[in-house]
């Protein structure tokens, strides 16, 4: 299969094990969300393996690039401007916060595609709109955008679809999103990855795995790190309604045997993800700075973690750099991954 689509550097574990579950003919049949879709690049891939791939993205400057993009190449890949949550409405950014940035982005025709993205929680360090180049905000704008229950859109816009796969990169909404979806999981059972932040946000890491168990599926950590802070995960959660036909998977057990890809429930996520990024931690020493310290986190492995926690480092460091793991934006990062 040609690889017409430029990934990026990160995540390479999240991609090869998906492509390995798409090539094992595991991932059950139906179409495709992609939630967050940013500049398209995520979508691009999912797109390869045949599917109609859903991208929602709330910002029209980055929903203009996918279109004009991938269009031609990639039929299959509809990009949808709007959000996922769990009540149907429309979203109107306050012009007295840092969202008022997301009008700035969507009528700046100089911004480039992926340069903003929506940031919903987290905001110990990063704003609430992320400009990845800094760029100053104009204040006193409104944007707003739609947002939709999964469940809406499969008895409305997609009808006589089923849902496969969906990809969650929403920022912290991901409870919210499954939430709006009760239905079509219930229907379709798709395979389902969600970013989290373990321990920045061990509460709102909580509920979600408390959620994920209600619902009837497993989660297993991709022992990866997946951008800032330090201690954000995918988690690839399969449900439990197809634990017999998914277990003979070579790709899934591969990851389990190297160590990269961990059960995990309520309790035990905590003791994955750079533990020294509770708060308090040898890594959160100061809530400003929480597990964004790489150095840190590389003094911790070295001296305080345990045998078990330092295999998975080593494991994380010597699949990155055979596949070439690269962060190019953030030099620490590559360095804490053994670049």
């Amino acid at each position: 299969m040609p690889l017409l689509c430029p990934l990026g550097s990160g995540e390479v574990l999240l991609h090869s094990i998906l492509a390995g579950l798409f090539l094992e003919g595991l991932v059950p049949e139906g179409s495709i969300i992609d939630a967050g879709a940013n500049n398209g690049e995520e979508s691009c891939f999912l797109a390869q393996f045949g599917r109609v791939v859903h991208a929602i993205e709330p910002l029209n400057i980055n929903v203009a690039d996918i279109r004009r993009t991938y269009s031609e190449s990639h039929p299959n890949l509809r990009p949808q401007l709007g959000g996922l949550g769990s009540a149907d409405g429309v979203d109107v950014t306050s012009p007295t916060s840092a969202l008022a940035e997301l009008a700035a982005a969507a009528q700046n025709k100089s911004a480039k595609a992926g340069q903003y993205q929506l940031n919903w929680q987290y905001k110990s360090i990063q704003r609430s709109v992320t400009s990845r180049s800094g760029g100053a905000a104009a204040q006193g704008e409104k944007y707003s955008f739609p947002v939709w229950r999964v469940d809406t859109l499969f008895s409305r816009e997609w009808q006589g679809e089923r849902l496969g796969l969906a990809h969650l990169d929403v920022e912290g909404m991901e409870l919210e999103v499954l939430l709006g979806a009760n239905a079509t999981l219930t229907r379709d059972a798709p395979i389902i990855t969600v970013e989290v932040w373990v321990h920045t946000r061990a509460a709102a890491t909580r509920r979600l795995m408390e959620h994920l168990g209600r619902i009837g599926y497993d989660a297993y950590l991709i022992e990866e790190v997946a951008g800032w802070p330090l201690d954000v995960r995918n988690l690839l959660c399969l449900p439990r309604t197809r634990r017999m036909h998914l277990r003979p998977s070579p790709t899934l057990d591969l990851a389990v045997s190297a160590r990269r890809l961990f059960a995990v429930d309520e309790a035990s996520i905590f003791e994955l993800a750079y533990p020294c990024c509770r708060r308090g931690g040898a890594c959160c020493t100061k809530r400003q700075t929480c597990c964004l310290d790489a150095a840190a986190v590389r003094r911790w492995l070295d001296t305080a973690a345990t045998p078990a926690q330092r295999m998975a480092a080593s494991a994380l460091r010597q699949g990155s750099e055979a596949a070439g793991f690269r962060w190019r934006a953030h030099g620490e990062l590559a360095q804490l991954n053994g670049s």
